[in-house]
């Protein structure tokens, strides 16, 4: 039986203003350098496909994504998606 492990994903501005990039790995501080995965992407549809390989392929008990808000928010208008409603504490 395999060992299951939290799996983490980043998105990722490319180089030059060539859109975004996937990165997947173990660590929670993911990198280019020390990514276990590297996939580039156009739409969501891409981006959710990518995350579910990602989870079969490296055998995740769970994925985690630590992409930065900024990049959530340019790609929430890339794929003219509504903000998210904001919740009162």
């Amino acid at each position: 039986m395999a060992i299951k492990s939290p799996f983490f994903i980043r998105v990722v501005p490319q180089d030059k203003g060539r859109g975004f990039e996937l990165l997947g790995g173990f660590d929670k501080k993911i990198v280019k350098a020390t990514a276990t995965a590297r996939e580039t992407f156009a739409t969501r549809e891409e981006l959710n496909t990518l995350t579910a390989a990602f989870t079969a392929k490296y055998n995740a008990s769970s994925v985690t994504d630590v992409t930065a808000e900024a990049i959530k928010n340019q790609l929430r208008k890339l794929f003219n998606e509504p903000a998210p409603e904001k919740t009162e504490a």
